[in-house]
């Protein structure tokens, strides 16, 4: 069913008569939020505007619902909008003149509707003609880079990457329990019987399964699996008999789990049973949330993809597979991490590039892989380094 929106119109006429907004402290009273993509709004925009982008993987996986945490960047503004410091919030896209020309799935409906319904919030505007009409008639009142001389292919080249690895901040900031709701785990229908077969292999040396396939030693004897790669905090360890080279990692299936802070000890110890000629098989409970995260954030690492390539590449192997929104969260900030600000396609061939890690809970420095090999973006052994944080 359409929601109803019930966002009031500013037009620049109106706006007009109200410039000193943005020319002095009253902007500090007004939060202007920028609903584009993540590079046209690297472009230009109007001073002081947030973005509030979010890539379709992140839209796909919250059912079409923004969290605050997706509309503003800067907890602190979060913080203010959560108390009511903001006497106005105005909306602005490209070029909208209408609330009903926006599809369901539009980024600034999906803002006006989070911030309307989930958080709400009033006093509520979107701008007439949107950035476009306003940069025409308020050009100092915008912040414009040399990026927007680009031709118009390199603009399309952003759209089609879908990528926006810089997005409003993904830390999270407590729920204010008037005005919106907890980030909840996705629910999925799970049917042990239904997945008793074996483990799908990711890459020759990666495998992805379940609690179940952990135990079927014959069959993991069958596809030559050497190591197992338990990331379920529940699950007990094998007996002391078993063939199997064998590291846990406890991670729970939950909203607030940070899975991110493992991925530096999972990707080394799935490095080193490559480099030993071995295989791994990397299971949780269901192998559907917690184990596809771990070998989503691998194959990002080890291939160099991006998280929408990663994590398509993953589910067409194994399509049970369903990372939690707060995993698919964690694994946008990794992304954004192993690639900068500006995040490319996946690559066939790449040069010799390094990426740091974020540190492990018991450890002092990162993890820095380098990427030697021009064909397979093979790591060499990982090195200590200090951390040195994304530019």
């Amino acid at each position: 069913m359409a929601v109803e929106l019930e966002a009031e119109a500013i037009t620049t006429e109106v706006i007009v008569n109200c410039t000193n907004w943005l020319e002095t402290d009253m902007s500090e009273d007004i939060l202007i939020i920028d609903c584009r993509p993540f590079m046209v709004y690297n472009a230009g925009h109007i001073n002081s505007a947030q973005n509030a982008h979010c890539p379709p993987i992140i839209k796909r996986r919250s059912g079409g619902m923004l969290s605050l945490e997706h509309i503003i960047r800067c907890p602190h503004t979060r913080a203010k909008l959560i108390t009511g410091e903001f006497r106005a919030i105005v909306v602005y896209d490209e070029n909208t003149r209408h609330l009903s020309d926006l599809s369901e799935n539009d980024n600034m409906k999906l803002v006006l509707k989070s911030l309307q319904e989930d958080a709400g919030m009033q006093n509520v505007y979107y701008l007439v003609g949107g950035y476009t009409y306003f940069e025409k008639q308020f050009p100092h009142l915008c912040d414009v880079h040399l990026f927007s001389m680009l031709p118009p292919a390199m603009t399309s080249f952003v759209e089609l990457t879908q990528l926006d690895p810089t997005d409003p901040s993904l830390i999270s900031l407590p729920a204010h329990p008037h005005h919106r709701t907890q980030l909840t785990c996705d629910t999925v229908k799970y049917h042990p019987s239904d997945d008793q077969g074996e483990p799908v292999e990711m890459l020759p040396w990666l495998f992805l399964g379940n609690a179940f396939h952990a135990t079927q030693e014959t069959s993991l004897r069958n596809l030559n699996i050497s190591a197992l790669l338990n990331v379920c905090s529940s699950l007990d360890r094998p007996p002391n008999n078993s063939p199997f080279v064998y590291k846990k990692i406890p991670i729970d299936d939950n909203s607030t789990a940070d899975v991110m802070q493992w991925f530096p000890d999972a990707i080394q110890y799935i490095e080193r049973v490559r480099e030993g000629q071995g295989k791994v098989l990397v299971h949780c409970e269901a192998g559907i949330s917690r184990s596809a995260t771990i070998c989503i954030a691998y194959l990002m690492c080890y291939k160099r993809w991006t998280l929408e390539f990663a994590y398509d590449f993953v589910k067409s192997r194994r399509n049970l597979i369903a990372p939690n929104l707060n995993f698919m969260q964690q694994l946008h900030q990794f992304e954004t991490q192993l690639f900068g600000p500006s995040v490319e396609p996946p690559l066939s061939c790449v040069s010799v590039e390094e990426f740091h890690l974020p540190l492990t809970p018991c450890s002092t420095q990162a993890c820095v892989f380098q990427f030697d090999s021009p064909h397979t973006g093979s790591p060499t052994a990982p090195y200590a380094s200090p951390l040195i944080s994304p530019s």
